[in-house]
């Protein structure tokens, strides 16, 4: 986690941050020293600490990209958003998920070098560096071109027809 704080500061992008409530630790013990407080006072980011409604933000218009572990019930409230995402798997088939946001539909970019693992309580060793989430970060934030907008913009329109036609598309 303080890996992505890193990352996310560095970016510059404003930013919404959830950790939920029952973290088995303190948030303060994730983030960098003083990192709400100067996110906070520039009007860069906001940490909620507790439960939000997820599919809801995701569908507001000021979101430009989400930062997910890939897990399904995140990227099908992503591609039904519009959003592109940002994919940083953990374990188990969050990897393949990864794969087909990036490389099948193209509506995401991968933050790079995680380790695969089958089990959440084996997850990777390998530390991802706050440069490679910043990068990653930057890229959906600027989407050279729109084509990155464009492409979740379609799969979500794509994915609104399939709910009318009362069949799922995946």
């Amino acid at each position: 986690q303080l890996e992505i704080a890193h990352g996310v500061e560095a970016s510059g992008h404003e930013f919404l941050w959830v950790f939920p409530k029952n973290m088995h630790v303190e948030v303060e013990e994730w983030l960098p020293h003083g990192f709400e407080e100067r996110t906070k006072e520039n009007n860069r980011g906001m940490v909620v600490r507790g439960w939000v409604h997820q599919e809801l933000i995701l569908k507001h218009v000021a979101i430009g990209g989400f930062l997910t572990q890939c897990g399904w019930n995140s990227v099908t409230e992503g591609i039904s958003a519009g959003v592109p995402l940002i994919t940083m798997p953990r374990f188990a088939e969050q990897f393949l998920n990864e794969k087909l946001v990036t490389e099948v539909h193209k509506i995401g970019v991968e933050v790079g070098e995680c380790e695969w693992s089958i089990s959440s309580y084996d997850a990777g060793s390998k530390v991802v560096g706050w440069e490679l989430i910043k990068n990653a970060v930057e890229r959906v934030m600027k989407d050279e071109g729109g084509s990155l907008r464009k492409r979740a913009k379609d799969m979500q329109e794509k994915t609104h027809k399939s709910y009318s036609k009362g069949w799922l598309l995946l």
